[in-house]
């Protein structure tokens, strides 16, 4: 344990590796068997008897099918303070293929939407306006890996593939209508805006470019470059100008939330509140590129609640996109322990590729 507890001491963050050292002694002494497959499957034969139990209803629908998107399981452990707490754990540590890239929302997402989509298609006809499942769909239809074809190119949001953005647009709306301070689709809400700034962006940089085409003449095959044209300049300022309005547009109900957060006289106080604030300005920060500021925001955000799953993955994230071992480090052996397992096969994979703020 001596040597565990040298490795980290370049940590940067002294509540969080005063924490870790604590939870690394009295996790020793308080550990009880954690077997994540066996809650897992214990937790869905659960939810499966609900829906056995109402099959006309769909609530146990929706819980099944949140289950499969988000796997967490409560479980007593060293938080990240190192006091034993009642954490919500994840009960899957593998990244399932093909379906996740999501940039500075990580392992919040460690689920499978291929089992969550048919529950929340047929809870959906049973109650259409059942709050629980139109988030949860949001979340399912931008974990899902589509095909060119699935997403038909329009003037406002062009292509977005390989994911359904503009099938999950509606379902964010949706949930943001019902709960404006819902942190996940304030997130999902914001990446969509800025993916669709970034394709914008792009296209008004083609736009500005020389084009080159080969023409035949009498004397012979030559290769002729034209600059743009006045109209293809005035063009790409228009999409340049329209990509910054979706940018700010994009950030709407992330600063909403924040700014309620803020204000609200009873943040302070309470722990969860307070690590949603401080995750949020996190997620700004992420999206205008700047993820040092967002990896210490991410870490007083785990500060404030040290049993906030979505601030410990949020950091881990950042730190192993930018390569910051060192205070990586501490922060995955925190998840470690919380999941009960070796985290390293996922976070040695290529790190994410989302958005390019």
């Amino acid at each position: 344990m001596l040597d565990r507890c040298l490795a980290l001491l370049r940590a940067s963050s002294l509540p969080i590796l005063v924490g870790l050292l604590i939870g690394l002694v009295a996790q020793s002494a308080a550990d009880e068997p954690w077997n994540p497959s066996a809650v897992y499957a214990a937790r869905e034969a659960q939810l499966k008897q609900a829906i056995e139990a109402n099959p006309r209803a769909a609530q146990p629908l929706v819980d099944l099918a949140a289950f499969y998107l988000k796997p967490l399981a409560p479980r007593r452990v060293a938080a990240a303070d190192g006091q034993i707490r009642l954490v919500m754990v994840p009960l899957r540590s593998q990244q399932l293929p093909g379906y996740r890239e999501i940039y500075g929302a990580p392992w919040v997402f460690r689920g499978d939407p291929e089992l969550a989509r048919p529950l929340l298609r047929k809870a959906l006809e049973i109650e259409p306006k059942n709050a629980g499942a139109i988030r949860a769909m949001a979340q399912a239809l931008r974990m899902t890996r589509g095909t060119p074809g699935d997403t038909k190119p329009t003037a406002m949001t062009l292509r977005l593939a390989p994911y359904d953005f503009n099938g999950m647009k509606p379902y964010v709306d949706a949930a943001l209508a019902h709960d404006p301070l819902d942190l996940d689709m304030c997130r999902l809400y914001l990446e969509y805006y800025f993916l669709v700034a970034q394709r914008l962006n792009e296209a008004a940089g083609d736009l500005r470019m020389s084009h080159s085409h080969y023409e035949t003449r009498w004397d012979g095959r030559y290769l002729v470059t034209a600059p743009p044209s006045a109209g293809d300049r005035a063009r790409a300022d228009e999409l340049d100008a329209r990509a910054k309005a979706d940018r700010e547009d994009g950030e709407k109900p992330l600063r909403r939330l924040a700014d309620a957060l803020q204000a609200d006289p009873d943040r302070p106080r309470n722990p969860a509140k307070n690590a949603t604030w401080h995750l949020a300005t996190a997620i700004h920060f992420s999206a205008v590129n700047d993820l040092g500021a967002a990896a210490a925001k991410a870490g007083r955000a785990l500060e404030a609640d040290p049993t906030d799953l979505d601030a410990l993955d949020f950091v881990v994230d950042i730190l192993r996109t930018t390569r910051t071992m060192d205070r990586l480090a501490t922060y995955k052996a925190i998840l470690d322990r919380w999941q009960g397992a070796d985290s390293s096969p996922v976070l040695n994979r290529e790190a994410p590729h989302g958005v390019k703020r």
